[in-house]
């Protein structure tokens, strides 16, 4: 599906909202908060679909202080993160660039989530990890300040040894599944000779005995696979230092289908594809290439400005409105801070709502000129001086749409124009004679 809307108009809205809405938590961001509209304190999104041939229902509840709540097929989740276990979602925004061009984590953190969705089993593997570590460390600390004995380390040593064997096995394992498939599709969108490279060494007990000095000096364990990176090369050149632009997001792009593949093939079902911004900076044959993959990887929903973008026929094509989004969303004018865009059709309505009034000449006498005055503060958005255009032409006499549509009105402030001229010119003649 291609979603096509000028910028600020909610594409990236609706993508992160069934981001959220399918694995429990935004690509965007990890505070709640900023997934509610400004001034709202509850945001909902509720999803209906397939996954493989069985219906399924998902329902996702924030409140600002409260945390999340998730239902799948009407049953409650113990925790909003287990959707992800349900329904694979993959995302490419122009800040996931980062898997290439950031820092050891953020590989890391990738291929670690990539584990989960291809291994469902081990997918809370890494966070064991980390908390073996964040405890180890807690108690070198102690130690290091003379609170605790060199004891209390043992029973933490040998988890974060044990775990992260197995974490660095896991992943030795994933960078296996998805190297093929990397290769090849890289290889399709113009990047040759692409290689992903994992040399992690599990930590074990001795070698983590014999550096403990110099851990209890730095306070935090120095060995161990939340260390470790993982290296992504076209030919000789490690694309995180020597790629380009371009390069870089073919390469996250090759990551995103090759994992697409894998979750087909291991799960069942093809997951969801949400692609933002995609095709700013890709070349027409690597656009081509790109729409013709996709097309044949489950359902995919693509963002642009322009449907021209897209080389090949969508099956479906949406263009996002602000009010079809749940309350609880933002729409563009919210992301920009600009909360002002509701006063401004508040008080058109206002002063339209003066002038159709008959109680108060003097208010509809000033709201003539209302088409002019609610354009300034608008910025941009043209509906609402429309209708206050509209609702002057209806009491304005002399026109066809007003004599037309309500001629008593007309009748009405034509005499209190009238009235009010016979009283400027009766206060003239008496200035006049004085």
């Amino acid at each position: 599906m291609l979603v096509v809307g000028p910028n600020g108009a909610g594409k990236t809205n609706l993508l992160e909202s069934l981001h959220v809405g399918t694995q429990g938590f935004s690509p965007r961001t990890r505070a709640d908060a900023q997934l509610v509209r400004f001034g709202e304190r509850t945001a909902r999104i509720a999803l209906k679909g397939t996954r493989g041939e069985t219906g399924i229902e998902l329902e996702l509840g924030i409140e600002v202080g409260e945390g999340k709540r998730a239902k799948l097929n009407g049953a409650p989740l113990r925790a909003a993160e287990q959707l992800r276990s349900e329904v694979a979602t993959l995302v490419f925004t122009p800040d996931r660039l980062a898997v290439v061009k950031g820092g050891p984590a953020v590989r890391r953190a990738y291929f670690d989530r990539a584990l989960g969705r291809l291994a469902p089993a081990r997918a809370q593997l890494s966070t064991d990890y980390a908390a073996a570590v964040a405890q180890r460390n807690a108690s070198l600390r102690r130690v290091g300040g003379g609170f605790s004995s060199r004891d209390a380390l043992a029973p933490w040593t040998e988890q974060v040894a044990t775990l992260g064997r197995e974490l660095v096995e896991a992943r030795s394992e994933v960078i296996a599944w998805l190297a093929p498939g990397f290769a090849e599709r890289a290889g399709e969108l113009g990047l040759p000779a692409t290689r992903m490279t994992y040399e992690g060494e599990p930590p074990t007990l001795e070698a983590l005995k014999k550096r403990l000095d110099r851990d209890l000096e730095r306070g935090s364990t120095g060995l161990g696979p939340h260390l470790d990176d993982i290296v992504l090369t076209s030919g000789t050149r490690d694309l995180r230092n020597f790629g380009s632009q371009g390069e870089q997001r073919l390469t996250v792009l090759a990551l995103l289908l090759a994992e697409a593949e894998l979750i087909a093939d291991r799960r069942g079902f093809a997951p969801l594809l949400l692609l933002d911004d995609v095709l700013s900076e890709l070349d027409p044959n690597r656009r081509r290439v790109l729409a013709e993959r996709v097309q044949g990887t489950g359902q995919t929903l693509v963002t642009a400005t322009q449907a021209s973008s897209l080389p090949v026929e969508p099956r479906e094509r949406g263009r996002p409105r602000a009010r079809t989004l749940r309350p609880g969303r933002r729409n563009g004018a919210h992301r920009r801070g600009l909360a002002g865009s509701g006063g401004c059709r508040d008080r058109t309505e206002r002063l339209a709502r003066a002038a159709r009034t008959r109680r108060d000449v003097a208010r509809a006498h000033e709201g003539l000129d209302l088409g002019l005055r609610a354009e300034e503060p608008c910025g941009g958005d043209p509906k609402p001086a429309r209708r206050a255009r509209a609702a002057a032409a209806r009491v304005r006499p002399g026109t066809d749409s007003g004599a037309g549509r309500d001629t008593s009105r007309g009748r009405f402030v034509a005499a209190a124009r009238a009235h009010a001229r016979a009283r400027r010119g009766s206060r003239l003649t008496r200035a006049s004679d004085s």
